[in-house]
Parts: structure tokens; sequence; C-alpha cells
């Protein structure tokens, strides 16, 4: 069925992915000012906690999610039609693609707390790669030979980013090992999102299409949080830890949950915006500003302000520079391939 949904005018798109930019930098920033250093008297394998259960943010997104589409689409006179076309196939393939970028999202946030937000950005680079293979076969959407070239050239950088250390962080093994499965998970999930967006949901409004995947994301929190919760009890010995949502520890960082919960759910509006407008790959090269920009407040803003020494080098910002020109190239070269299918489209028509 063709979509109702037009592609908007690119001022939006970067409308959106300046939001998608802030979102990104607000969770890291907030993750390393409130990660708190594990007591030794715990043993615990984590080298760093939350004093809250990050879980319970999750559930709240959804339901802001949920309650925000929800009331759009009743001031826009229809609620159910967000179920039209909904059978067995497409309800478990969307279970499946929310289970894994929702438990992608939470492996990244904890691979934050337990690295640095900067070094799990840089690590995240490699979903790039990864988000064109799975493209190529599920979409069957080729890059184009200045795209491709511009998304080649990104990957030397990042690492070359995160090879100029300039602190004493601790990479802990379990952060790298969260980081690595969030990468997967995210790369085959946004994949998986998009061709569901575009070809099994086509048919729906931008608004519908936020309401179904919202509904779909609060069983998935749920799910989340049991699992969440019982390896942070179980596997990291963090005795602060309850099974019950409403614990004093929660409810004393209620503030830090709504934080999360809110920045995750306008995070979840922007992110489905983005793929079903433009598409994963471009969402994944977006990440890539996000690192260098985590670089800059994190490692020097935040510092600074903490009267802690502040980590800037030459090097890294000649690299958030090339990077930065390489993304703008990748826009354009975008930009361009669009206007040259456009411009195809109407010689057809004209033939026709």
């Amino acid at each position: 069925m063709k979509s109702e949904n037009t592609k908007p005018n690119r001022i939006i798109l970067y409308g959106l992915f300046a939001i998608f930019i802030f979102v990104n930098l607000f969770e890291g920033v907030l993750t390393d000012l409130i990660g708190k250093d594990t007591p030794k008297e715990w043993n615990s394998k984590a080298g760093s906690y939350f004093e809250f259960n990050y879980a319970v943010s999750s559930i709240l997104d959804a339901l802001i999610r949920i309650v925000v589409s929800v009331s759009v689409l009743y001031y826009g006179g229809s609620v159910n039609h967000c179920f039209q076309g909904l059978n067995l196939r497409n309800s478990t393939n969307l279970f499946m693609a929310r289970l894994l970028i929702q438990s992608g999202e939470v492996l990244t946030t904890i691979g934050m707390l337990f690295l640095t937000s900067s070094t799990a950005a840089v690590i995240n680079q490699t979903r790039i790669p990864l988000v064109g293979i799975l493209g190529y076969f599920f979409l069957c959407k080729c890059l184009t030979r200045d795209q491709t070239i511009y998304a080649i050239a990104i990957i030397p950088l990042a690492i070359q980013f995160n090879l100029l250390k300039t602190d004493d962080e601790s990479n802990e093994l379990l952060g790298y090992l969260m980081c690595g499965l969030a990468v997967f998970f995210l790369s085959a999930s946004n994949v998986w999102v998009e061709k569901l967006l575009k070809q099994d949901f086509a048919h729906l409004r931008t608004w519908d299409q936020q309401l179904l995947f919202a509904l779909f994301d609060l069983p998935v929190m749920v799910v989340i949080y049991v699992v969440l919760t019982w390896f942070e009890k179980e596997m990291f010995n963090f005795e602060v830890r309850s099974w019950n949502p409403f614990d004093g520890s929660n409810m004393h960082n209620f503030h830090w949950i709504l934080a999360f919960g809110a920045n995750g759910a306008l995070w979840g509006f922007v992110r489905l915006c983005i793929l079903s407008y433009e598409g994963a790959m471009w969402l994944n090269l977006g990440m890539v500003l996000v690192m260098g920009l985590m670089w800059i407040v994190s490692d020097i803003i935040i510092k600074m302000i903490q009267n802690k020494p502040h980590l800037f080098t030459w090097a890294k910002l000649l690299c958030l520079l090339s990077l930065s020109c390489i993304l703008v190239g990748y826009e354009c070269s975008t930009k361009k391939a669009e206007e040259k299918k456009q411009e195809e489209k109407w010689t057809q028509e004209a033939i026709i």
C-alpha cells in the first residue's frame, strides 16, 4: 500500500537531527554525572552503578509516548487506525524488532556507565558498515559511489579519535561486551524497523506508527525491567537494587528517572521519524557527530565546571573537524542523489 506520509522538507529533517543529537548528548552527560563508584564491600564486578533502577525509566519512556500519541490522535479524531493491517506476522516482527532496539539502547547506557560516554560513542560507529550491509540485503538499498566513500572514510577517523586517549579511564571488559552487543542489536533493529515503517506499516500516518510502536514497546520494557533488575541484583550484586519499582532508592531519585524517561520518549519519537523519512544509515552517521560533541561536553566543559583537569587536545579537535566535513559531504551526496532520482521520475512521467 502507498504510504500516507510524505517526506518533509530537509529543514524539518535537520531539526529532527538536531533534537536527536541533543537527546544523545543529554543521556551521555547525565550518565557521567550521576554514576557512582561501586562500594568495595559489595564485591561487585561493576565499577559504577546508578542509585536507582534505570529500567524503571524505560517503562516510563513507553508510557509517555503512548499518552502523547493517544492525545494527538484523539484530537485528530482517530485513535484505532494504528491497528490497520496488523496481523500475527507483523506483530511478531514488530515485537522482536522493538525488543532488539530497546535492549540495545539499555545496553548502550549501561556500557557508558562502565566505560565513559565518549568511548561508548566511538564503539557505536561500527554500526555504520553493519547498517550498510544489512540495508543492502533486507531493503535492497544501495549507497551511491560518493555515499559509500564518505561512509567508509568515517570508520578509520572514528577509530583514530578513540585511540587518542587523554584520560586514565579503565576500560572494563564488561563495558566493551555490552557496547558490542548493543552495536549488533541496534544495527539489525534499526534496519528492521526501517523495513517495517516503509513496507509493512507504510499505509499508516506518522502518529499512528508512533502509537503502534509505543504500545509494543511497553511489554518489551517490562521484560527488560525483569531481566536488568535480576542481572544487577544477582550478577553485579547491587545491594541497593530492589524488585519494587516504588522502592525508596527509586523514589528518592525519581527526578533522574523522570529525566531519563522523558529523554528516552523524545529519543523514541525522533528516531522513528528519522527512520521513516530518511533511513538507518542517516541515523547512525549522526552518531559520529554525537561522539565528537560528547568529547567536548563531557571531557572538557563538564570537567572545567567541576574544576578538574580538562582533556582537550588539538589532535582530537582536528579529527572532529574532519569527521564533520565527511558528514556534510555525505549529506550533500544524499541530497544530490535524491534530486537526480526526482528528475528521473519527472522525465518518466513526461514521457508517459
